[in-house]
């Protein structure tokens, strides 16, 4: 039976350390996998093979030890080879056919059900609550907002505050306002965190087309400084096409303001292309980059929430080695350990899904979220008047090219925030549209 990646996973133990694999066909007498030429004679000489399972309530795994089990070339080329795993154990016997069976009923549930009614089959997700909506973007906002409520335990949080101008119009109306005062929805929006706003973001972390130009970047930046705030550039993964663009902004910027500005990156060709061009530029790693499965539906899945990318001591000593002293992180609707680097954490939406191919705008220009768009270097904004509504207890919308959650928790429960802070996140970034 093919199998997708996701259902089992293959780390061949060897002389020189693990190697990962991706069974692609599964029966009960064995499986086959691909790698690269370069592996065979690891693979072929290897010590154990360690298996997961990954059934839909939770992962089973087991270790293969060499005399359990076979291996045989059964395609090659210069590139990469299949091989072909034939075991002797009944316990992968007996967890290749519950998988098997498993995927089985599971096909035969899609041919006759929708994606909400195997969920709630398979994992009680409440899919008759599915028909209830709100009539639009403001009235969610609403809805979200005013069911905040801080306690008492924010007066014990001391970290800055920052305030993101993702949206451009945010931007505009901010600079036409007097000194101290920012556009809605900050400006009536009650919460402890508004009495220590000492960051503004500008930019966008998410498209590259939200980026405002040079010009207006310049005249934010220079506002603020006045402000006796410190701004902070934000970028967003780029494409080749928007490459020059967003360098061009950043050179404008940085060779017209004070030294040592703050960027922040969610993409690593722009990291490498800012430290050999602005050595001088403090860098945060932006909220994108740090990798963790994000999404409203993880709980319906009564899974343990997963440690990000940067809780790895390697990958901390690699953002080291590389000169990067903060990072970001996301309040997810999940308890998770802090960093161990001074950080930014971003509240109360988190990115779920990022395109550059936007989704949004193939919807309202070609009536299909997955159309194939021939020209995106030029776009129409149709974010400035569409959003993706979702059932109203998912608190999930879709705006801009992104798929945000809303974790309302995190703007009214201070010991909840306090948990993921720690004792090295510095400021809260929050972020409105």
């Amino acid at each position: 039976m093919l199998i997708s990646s996701a259902c089992i996973c293959a780390l061949v133990h060897t002389s020189n350390g693990l190697l990962e694999c991706s069974p692609e066909d599964l029966s009960i007498l064995g499986f086959t996998f691909k790698i690269p030429f370069p592996w065979k004679q690891q693979i072929l000489s290897s010590k154990s093979i360690e298996l997961h399972f990954y059934f839909p309530k939770e992962r089973v795994s087991l270790f293969l030890d060499p005399h359990e089990y076979t291996l045989q070339i059964e395609k090659q080329n210069a590139y990469n080879m299949l091989i072909r795993l034939e075991t002797s154990s009944s316990s992968y016997r007996q967890h290749a056919h519950e998988l098997i069976l498993q995927i089985t009923q599971y096909t035969d549930m899609r041919s006759h059900m929708d994606m909400a009614e195997i969920s709630s089959h398979l994992v009680g997700y409440p899919s008759d609550a599915e028909s209830v909506f709100a009539s639009s973007i403001r009235e969610q906002m609403d809805n979200w907002l005013s069911a905040i409520h801080p306690d008492a335990s924010w007066n014990q949080i001391s970290a800055n505050t920052a305030l993101s101008f993702m949206n451009p119009a945010l931007l505009n109306a901010y600079l036409h306002l007097p000194a101290q005062i920012f556009p809605e929805p900050y400006s009536s929006f009650s919460h402890p965190l508004m009495q220590h706003i000492k960051v503004l973001y500008f930019g966008s972390m998410i498209c590259p087309h939200l980026v405002p130009d040079a010009d207006i970047l310049l005249r934010a930046f220079r506002k603020a400084l006045c402000e006796n705030l410190h701004p902070v550039l934000t970028l967003p993964p780029v494409t080749p096409g928007n490459f020059d663009r967003i360098t061009d902004i950043i050179g404008h910027l940085l060779g017209n303001l004070p030294s040592r500005q703050e960027i922040s990156i969610n993409d690593w060709g722009l990291l490498s292309y800012i430290q050999a061009n602005f050595p001088d530029a403090e860098i945060e790693l932006g909220p994108l980059l740090n990798r963790v499965p994000r999404d409203v539906r993880i709980a319906y899945l009564h899974r343990p929430a997963a440690c990000s990318s940067l809780h790895a001591d390697f990958w901390i000593h690699a953002l080291n080695e590389m000169g990067i002293r903060r990072a970001s992180a996301q309040c997810h609707e999940q308890t998770e350990t802090p960093l161990d680097l001074p950080f930014s954490l971003f509240l109360p939406f988190y990115h779920m899904n990022s395109a550059l191919q936007c989704t949004l705008r193939n919807a309202v220009l070609f009536g299909n979220r997955g159309a194939e768009s021939d020209n995106t270097q030029n776009c129409t904004f149709p974010c400035k008047s569409y959003a993706f509504l979702y059932p109203s207890f998912l608190h999930m919308i879709g705006k801009y090219n992104t798929l945000w959650g809303f974790d309302g928790n995190s703007l009214s429960n201070g010991s909840y925030v306090q948990s993921l802070m720690g004792n090295s996140c510095d400021r809260i970034v929050l972020q409105l549209f």
